[in-house]
């Protein structure tokens, strides 16, 4: 079997339709039978940088490139001498367009092809009929929009990918076109620009496209937004990149060849969650196409049988590494250097464990050591280790165990104002919260707050989103009314720093709704997505509902103990399961078996099994749900233990990050409870069921509009 699969940003998914129709030599998944002569061939453009000033630069597409490559490298089973790299001047019209046609004049049958755009994407009006709502899509050559250089069309791209010959070739565009340049106060920014007007540029196009249906091509359409919305550029985990390309390198990195459509798509989702709670605002939500009997086969691997519900994808073929990883150089004393470590956004703050130099299956709870890192120093990053650097093996390899924990620096920008007043707002929100500082116009903010002359409007990261709006008052009063806000995201941010991105435990999280629940269909689990998730506060006497009352459903790939924790819009940390209202054989301790969709509460009815209900009363906003699987109940408590402590100690949630992130060393190993308790409705988990530790725990999350 093969495949031609397309990941697509925003608006480029039904224009880049006809050239693979075109490419229908391409009629499987990115597997079948590798052929000894077989090679794996990657060509990855970021443009950040553009020559014409009509042309916004952007922060994040080289980054974007560049993970992908190191991903492709310690993941895939691709050489470096095989990966090509245009990147920022490099990538002009006439080098992409050869470049292009090397990948695909060179490539052979049985040959795994790679191709990655990051950049600004257009449109232009159709010249040749083909277009159904009359214009061609585009992406921005680092020369485009100069003196007689077009967009690149997408008919360009067909016409070269029809000479294509690959059976196996994967197609990434992270840009988009629709509408116009958006106000960008802050860093995160769209990538998109205006139509090219200049017609006469475009006048040799010539080339038509066919339509095809969808389910009659034999690959995968993924894209990174609807058509009327916009691919985003801009922070995340302290460095910048695409919002889509960043979640989707997670999602391959995690499940690695083996990973199938639904699981990568939904993997996607679950990362721009996390992302959305960190920048306080929703990006795009990804789009995926394919046929049915494709959702469940493997993408990128050689074994095309279909991979089974919730199965561990995540170990590697026998040629690749369980996670992708960077080489560690030996300093003085304790401290180390991960080469290159920027390639994979090693960040102040973020911890890696330290493996043998041979090593490929990262066994979690096997780590030799832990470092966590300091500082950038060009490309690399430089770690502070556990132990002396006298102590690693030549060569040792690191992967990422935990995120820097951005709760710790709060950047905002005030803005519109008084200048007086406003240095003094800032001086009094920093005395108030130490973790909250002022920043300067074009610098990155987390939060922006702006007077438009009547008051002050709190956005998002984005700047485009209002999180909440004050009236003009004095800078003590406003200060005081500003630190709910605050603390919420401080808090919210502090739990999203508990990633454990070595864990290949499959969770899915959802809620219950009238419209919105997770499904079982063809032993594919999925969440039926509704815009955003909205509760109302239950009045007295009023009848629960999905409305107003919450239900939370989970199902997991192995027995777990959850933890469900609620952030609402003032800060406010509250442990919601397990609790001491429920009854003694409902999940006791939080257990839940493998593979099974479980409802917490079990139902909204009185007399229910649960024995609670969750409904929701003030305050009024956006609330955060973060729910918590460990494989054993010593973690499972001690993640509950520090977020009891939470809501008055400010220090808790970082703490835990420590003690999380040392269950990955050796010597640091998590205990089994052998005899769980049983469950209402499900089996009693064995000792056999529980003895792998290797992934100790994951986390997913949720988040929830409140109103009256």
């Amino acid at each position: 079997m093969m495949v031609f699969t397309m990941f697509f940003s925003s608006g480029l998914r039904e224009q880049w339709r006809s050239f693979l129709a075109v490419a229908a030599i391409c009629a499987g998944l990115l597997c079948g039978g590798e052929a000894s002569a077989a090679q794996r061939k990657a060509l990855l453009i970021g443009i950040n940088d553009y020559a014409s000033p009509e042309v916004n630069d952007l922060r994040g597409a080289v980054n974007d490139v560049e993970m992908l490559r190191r991903i492709l490298i310690t993941r895939m089973g691709f050489q470096p001498a095989d990966i090509r790299m245009l990147t920022d001047r490099q990538a002009t019209r006439t080098a992409i367009l050869d470049a292009m046609d090397e990948l695909v004049t060179n490539a052979a049958a049985d040959d795994i092809i790679y191709f990655h755009y990051s950049g600004h994407g257009s449109r232009h009006q159709d010249l040749n009929g083909d277009e159904d709502d009359g214009f061609d899509e585009t992406i921005l050559s680092a020369d485009a929009r100069m003196n007689g250089v077009p967009d690149i069309l997408d008919d360009e791209f067909e016409s070269l990918l029809s000479r294509l010959r690959s059976k196996h070739a994967l197609i990434v565009f992270d840009s988009c076109h629709s509408g116009t340049i958006t106000r960008s106060v802050s860093t995160v920014q769209p990538r998109s620009v205006p139509p090219d007007t200049r017609h006469d540029l475009y006048s040799n196009s010539t080339t038509t496209r066919a339509v095809v249906e969808v389910n009659q091509l034999g690959h995968v359409l993924m894209t990174g937004a609807p058509p009327e919305e916009e691919a985003l550029d801009g922070p995340v985990d302290n460095g910048y990149y695409g919002l889509f390309s960043y979640s989707l390198a997670q999602a391959l990195d995690r499940f690695g060849p083996r990973g199938t459509p639904a699981q990568i798509h939904q993997a996607v989702k679950q990362e721009l969650q996390r992302i959305r709670q960190q920048l306080s605002f929703a990006p795009p939500e990804p789009q995926l196409e394919t046929s049915a009997e494709r959702l469940n086969v493997a993408l990128l691997s050689f074994n095309s049988k279909p991979a089974m519900l919730n199965s561990n994808s995540g170990r590697p073929d026998s040629n690749t590494a369980r996670r992708s990883w960077l080489t560690l150089e030996p300093l003085r004393g304790q401290q180390a250097k991960l080469l290159d470590g920027v390639a994979l956004n090693a960040r102040p703050g973020s911890r890696w464990g330290i493996y043998g130099a041979s090593e490929t299956r990262f066994a979690p709870g096997q780590a030799i050591a832990m470092g966590t890192v300091e500082k950038i120093s060009g490309r690399d990053a430089i770690l502070s280790l556990d132990v002396d650097s006298k102590m690693l093996p030549h060569q040792a390899r690191a992967i990422a165990v935990a995120p820097p924990d951005v709760s710790r620096d709060l950047p905002i920008l005030i803005s519109g104002g008084d200048k007086k007043q406003m240095r003094k707002l800032g001086k009094l929100l920093q005395a108030e919260l130490p973790h909250v500082r002022a920043v300067k116009p074009g610098d990155f903010a987390r939060l922006q707050l702006n007077f438009d002359g009547r008051g002050w409007v709190l956005h998002d990261a984005s700047g485009l989103q209002t999180v909440a709006t004050f009236r003009a008052m004095p800078a003590e009063s406003l200060a005081q009314q500003l630190v709910p806000s605050l603390v919420r995201l401080t808090n919210v941010l502090g739990l999203l720093a508990l990633e454990n991105p070595t864990s290949d435990i499959d969770l899915t999280v959802g809620v219950r709704t009238e419209t919105s629940s997770l499904t079982s269909e063809r032993g594919l689990v999925k969440v039926t997505d509704t815009p955003r998730l909205r509760y109302r506060i239950r009045q007295n006497g009023e009848a629960r509902s999905h409305a107003n009352s919450l239900m939370v459903e989970v199902v997991a790939d192995r027995p777990v103990y959850l933890t469900i924790v609620d952030v609402d819009t003032e800060g406010a940390i509250t442990l919601l399961f397990p609790n001491s209202y429920q009854r003694h054989d409902f999940h006791t301790d939080g257990f839940i078996p493998a593979n099974e969709i479980v409802r917490i509460p079990d139902q909204l009815a009185s007399g229910n099994r649960a024995g609670f209900h969750w409904d929701y009363g003030p305050p009024v906003g956006r609330d955060t749900l973060r729910v918590f699987a460990a494989t054993d109940l010593e973690t499972a408590r001690l993640i509950r233990s520090f977020i009891a402590r939470a809501a008055s100690d400010g220090t808790s949630l970082a703490q835990l990050g420590d003690q999380l992130a040392a269950i990955n060393t050796r010597g640091v190993r998590v205990v089994a409870d052998t005899a769980p308790a049983s469950s209402s409705g499900s089996s009693t988990a064995s000792a056999a069921d529980l003895a792998d530790r290797q992934d100790a725990w994951t986390a997913r999350s949720l988040v929830l509009d409140i109103t009256e």
